[in-house]
């Protein structure tokens, strides 16, 4: 990955040695702005222990799919770590958050931010298709800035898969700063 406005001769260079490469609108959120968590819409940060965090990995995973999820959990043990060592920061969208105590609600999305001193990027941000068009998607997107706002964290980006999605993430605060490089090798 790289920056495309400050190294765009990486295009043409990963192209010719037959890599895919997707150039993205890069968004980051302004010094002075403003961002609180979205619990309103069910969208909790979740802490290594939480049960509910395969749920919302799981729905993350089925939205990049455009499934809904099945049965099916993935095994969180490294993303556990991760949350433990201060690396990874997740949150989850979820219906039923106030049913009777215990009760994990159904997951609808999530996504994630990897804080390192005071920049952090935020990846992974998806809602399955029978939850989308109702602003969840800008919802945990301002819940993980808020999260990495109060952790002290200054520099806050993401890059959006296209002008469509960039617009979701606008509505959250994020403006557009430049263009995302992103190449995928040739399978070996």
């Amino acid at each position: 990955e790289w920056v495309h406005d400050t190294s765009p001769t990486l295009a043409d260079a990963a192209r010719a040695a037959g890599w895919k490469v997707d150039l993205c609108p890069l968004l980051a959120l302004p010094d002075k702005a403003v961002v609180a968590p979205r619990d309103d819409l069910g969208v909790r940060m979740l802490e290594a222990d939480d049960a509910r965090l395969a749920l919302a990995l799981a729905a993350v995973s089925a939205g990049f799919g455009g499934v809904e999820p099945g049965p099916e959990l993935p095994d969180v043990s490294r993303d556990r770590q991760t949350i433990e060592a201060g690396q990874t920061r997740v949150a989850g969208a979820f219906t039923g958050l106030g049913q009777a105590a215990g009760a994990l609600g159904v997951a609808l999305g999530g996504g994630s931010h990897f804080p390192r001193g005071t920049a952090t990027e935020l990846v992974g941000i998806a809602v399955i298709p029978s939850a989308r068009r109702r602003g969840l998607g800008a919802a945990i997107a301002q819940t993980l800035a808020a999260d990495a706002r109060a952790a002290g964290i200054e520099t806050i980006f993401l890059s959006a898969a296209d002008a469509t999605v960039a617009r979701v993430y606008e509505r959250a605060g994020f403006v557009r700063v430049g263009t995302a490089g992103m190449a995928t090798g040739p399978a070996a």
